[in-house]
């Protein structure tokens, strides 16, 4: 399993203002806890590296989590929180995991390729339990190929080993519905203009 690390130093300033103040330095605060060592730690982290960290394609959803006091953590993101308007990060919760036990979270689906026809889209994170080896990034559906009236469960994803389905396999992911437009018939419209000239002719 390959992880990204993730850099953070405990944090010391807390209350509205202090917290104000280190998102103005570029620097988002946020939480550590859990573990065998039951932390409840406050940390603050690079606003750009966290972003950047969080957006990558990376193979797992778990990081190292590397603190300022030389400690490292294996952590799941929890809680993400962003700002309405700009989408800044706000705040984040990471729960120290063990490598060797399951732990339940879910994971995004990532839709890629292109498809001209109306889809209608059902689950867009899927619930899962796996130890944190085991646990993906994400599910990766491919629409370029869909025709109208295929649809994709969760049971059509490719589910690694060691992965076990909390969301219900017969779940939709995305279908492909019929366009709601119906086709104009030109020639059956030039003939009922034919017949509405013929009629407003005057009568010899």
């Amino acid at each position: 399993m390959s992880m990204l690390t993730i850099q953070a130093s405990i944090r010391e300033a807390k209350g509205k203002g202090a917290v104000q103040r280190l998102r103005q330095q570029g620097l988002v605060p946020g939480v550590v806890y859990g573990g065998a060592e039951g932390l409840n730690l406050p940390i603050q982290l690079s606003q750009r590296e966290l972003s950047a960290a969080l957006t990558k394609d990376a193979d797992s959803a778990f990081f190292t989590l590397q603190l300022d006091d030389g400690s490292t953590h294996l952590v799941l993101p929890r809680e993400i929180q962003y700002s309405k308007i700009k989408r800044d990060l706000l705040h984040i919760d990471f729960q120290v995991v063990a490598r060797d036990e399951e732990v339940r979270t879910t994971v995004p689906v990532r839709f890629v390729g292109e498809n001209q026809a109306p889809l209608q889209y059902g689950l867009l994170e899927i619930e899962l339990k796996a130890k944190p080896a085991h646990v993906p990034a994400g599910f990766d559906v491919d629409i370029s190929g869909l025709e109208v009236g295929q649809t994709i469960t969760v049971a059509d994803l490719e589910i690694p080993a060691g992965v076990k389905l909390i969301s219900s396999p017969e779940e939709m992911v995305v279908s492909v519905v019929a366009s709601t437009q119906e086709p104009v018939d030109e020639e059956g419209d030039e003939e009922a203009e034919g017949a509405g000239e013929t009629a407003e002719e005057p009568q010899a």
